[in-house]
């Protein structure tokens, strides 16, 4: 059931899981002329260091090892120019699996722009990390039957749609979301969100047994 953190009265950050890819995004088929080569390959893009070269793009340019011996990222995607001017040296990024588990990012990565204001790392540790769910919070579900299903996505257009209409109002200073903020709240209720966060329970549940 929906934790109290959840109660549409303090904002929430969307917590992500820590792999890049879903899941089965590796698979080996039985006609696979090499399955053996194939299955090294998948071996070493588990491992810390493969990660970086496949998912991040080239040592010594994209990313390299700092003096404690960790990997650190020299630019990434908040440099576009340098994204553009390396790009045959960059990695996959989200198109290819990788693996990065909490280990990952406590003994073999350095997130340097943590250091650097108003950058995306900066900016979660100083804004954003109060609002980020506690405890293991990422959403797996089922597809439910097809009335349920249909019926769940006519009541999520309806959310989504009234949400981002609303959020632009309020980004674009065409509203104001403190005046307001309860009755978006009565609006979104009103859209059968109660009920939509019915059927995506029972999603969820479907995934437990």
């Amino acid at each position: 059931m929906r934790p109290a953190f959840f109660d549409g009265k303090q904002p929430v950050m969307r917590k992500q899981a820590y792999t890049a890819g879903i899941g089965r995004a590796f698979v080996i088929f039985k006609n696979n002329p090499d399955y053996a080569a194939t299955l090294r390959l998948a071996e070493y893009v588990a491992t810390p260091e493969g990660t970086m070269h496949v998912n991040t793009g080239k040592q010594g340019v994209v990313w390299d090892y700092n003096d404690e011996g960790k990997a650190y990222c020299i630019f990434s995607e908040e440099s576009p120019d340098l994204m553009s001017a390396h790009a045959g040296d960059l990695g996959l990024h989200n198109s290819f699996a990788s693996l990065r588990d909490e280990s990952f990012y406590e003994s073999f990565f350095y997130e340097q722009t943590v250091e650097t204001e108003r950058s995306r790392a900066w900016a979660f540790y100083e804004v954003y990390e109060p609002f980020v769910p506690q405890g293991d919070v990422v959403y797996v579900s089922a597809v439910l039957d097809v009335e349920d299903e249909e019926e769940l996505q006519l009541f999520q257009t309806d959310l989504n749609e009234f949400r981002k209409t609303t959020f632009a109002n309020w980004i674009t200073g065409k509203g104001d979301i403190d005046a307001e903020w309860e009755r978006y709240v009565a609006g979104m209720e009103s859209r059968n969100l109660a009920k939509w966060l019915e059927y995506k329970q029972q999603a969820y549940d479907l995934m437990l047994k």
